[in-house]
């Protein structure tokens, strides 16, 4: 079983109630950068690793793509942006 999983979900984890999972970083990663093509101005994207055993975020982990206007940003989990 591998060590970590992947999340990839669109706006509010609590608001959206699923996600899609991956296991492989890589693969994940792809899926974020793609579904966030599809945002609307507003609307944003969330990729975290969790703990495959224990079910619990990884700390530190989170990134957000998010659409401001027609263009894309991406945060870390601090908030901070990302490629400024």
């Amino acid at each position: 079983m591998a060590k970590y999983i992947y999340g990839v979900w669109t706006n509010d984890f609590t608001d959206n109630g699923c996600c899609d999972w991956y296991e492989d970083a890589d693969e994940a990663f792809d899926a974020w950068h793609k579904a966030a093509e599809e945002l609307e101005d507003g609307e944003y994207i969330t990729k975290a690793k969790f703990d495959a055993e224990d079910g619990e975020i990884v700390d530190g982990s989170s990134d957000e793509i998010r659409r401001e206007g027609e263009d894309l940003h991406e945060y870390d989990s601090r908030g901070n942006r990302l490629w400024a």
